[in-house]
């Protein structure tokens, strides 16, 4: 099972990408205040998001949660985790890491990438499913 929950195989943690990435010292997002949650989009679905749009920064580096997000919708105290990440194609178990400012996707970015087409200017929500197994559903407009 590459890609997907297509058979009864246990989802394994994409590790032969061999990417371990540090957030870089210029955020994307680096105080609570730089998230703000979108109410309408929770008034529709009862399911927080966060947007992203690709730039050059996600291509050569990784993705960053907002940890404002991350604070008010996940967990109070920030903590390493396992995330996985749904779309169409398949669902992928990516790893976070986190410092007192940041989380970002320590491993498994590259491959949930490629496999999804993410390019520059690829606008993507990932919308929480499950807060408990720390899942989100992304979407993306092309």
């Amino acid at each position: 099972m590459e890609d997907g929950m297509e058979s009864d195989e246990p989802l394994l943690l994409d590790i032969d990408t061999l990417e371990e990435y540090k957030p870089s010292s210029e955020s994307e997002t680096d105080t609570d205040e730089d998230y703000t949650s979108d109410r309408r989009a929770l008034a529709r679905d009862e399911k927080p998001s966060f947007r992203v749009v690709i730039a050059e920064c996600h291509i050569e580096r990784t993705l960053e949660i907002p940890i404002g997000f991350w604070r008010q919708h996940i967990r109070k105290s920030p903590v390493e985790a396992e995330v996985y990440f749904t779309t169409d194609v398949g669902t992928w178990l990516v790893e976070l890491d986190r410092n007192e400012t940041k989380f970002w996707v320590r491993k498994g970015w590259t491959r949930f990438r490629h496999k999804n087409n993410l390019v520059k200017g690829v606008r993507c929500t990932f919308q929480l499913v499950d807060v408990d197994e720390v899942h989100f559903y992304a979407h993306f407009d092309r």
